[in-house]
């Protein structure tokens, strides 16, 4: 008698479980989102490894809210791979027209649309931002700071690599971070100041450079991304 109770209220549960997903997914799926973007940047990219892989890489942002962004490069003729994320959980990846992306207002294709979570978020606690001596850098004085994990020990097992940051803090832009668990970890200690970030370095365990970004060009913009999801 005791094990049919446990079995119909273990059938229960279940039942209410996939329930309540639906529900969710039912409420993911029936939102309309929007975002704003007040200023577009262009950094140069550049594999010192591989220069094929070379290529100029452009990003969406809200120099105020660095919760959400989107990037796109250019993959043939006026053809563009566009990407957009807002870590708060919404994921787009698909290709446009490089003439739309001048338009004032964009609808992203709802077929498109994807949950997002970041999966790396626990290792938020493993790594950390760390202040290096400010330098020189187009005749301004920038602040560097490093993102690393904050077990040496781990970082030479695990080969772990190192991203430097060179911001350019006379203006007042919240940090463009694109890896999620650097954003992760500013938004919970806020130990990387606000700013334009004029270059970022890639470093592997031996503290060879592998990736370097540069800041091309800034401009002003007004334009919204709308993603109808019904």
């Amino acid at each position: 008698m005791n094990g049919e109770v446990f079995s119909q209220t273990d059938v229960t549960r279940h039942f209410m479980t996939k329930l309540l997903k639906i529900g969710f997914c039912l409420i993911f799926l029936s939102q309309t989102y929007e975002y704003n973007f007040n200023c577009r940047l262009t950094y140069e990219y550049i594999d010192l490894k591989n220069h094929k892989k070379n290529h100029d890489v452009t990003y969406l942002i809200n120099n105020q809210d660095n919760s959400y962004y989107s990037s796109y490069h250019n993959i043939s003729g006026n053809k563009e791979e566009v990407t957009f994320l807002d870590q708060n959980g919404v994921y787009w990846k698909g290709q446009m027209n490089n003439q739309n992306l001048t338009n004032s207002e964009i609808t992203l294709e709802k077929e498109l649309l994807r949950k997002y979570s970041n999966p790396y978020k626990f290792q938020v606690d493993n790594y950390d931002f760390i202040e290096l001596k400010d330098t020189l850098l187009n005749n301004k004085m920038c602040k560097r700071v490093m993102l690393k994990s904050n077990n040496p020990e781990k970082e030479q097992k695990k080969q772990l690599g190192r991203e430097v940051y060179v911001i350019d803090t006379s203006s007042d832009m919240k940090p463009l971070l694109t890896f999620s668990t650097a954003y992760e970890i500013w938004k919970k200690r806020k130990n990387i100041p606000n700013g334009i970030i004029i270059e970022k370095y890639l470093y592997n365990y031996k503290g060879e450079m592998l990736i370097k970004e540069k800041l091309k060009s800034s401009e002003n913009i007004s334009l919204k991304f709308k993603m109808a999801s019904e």
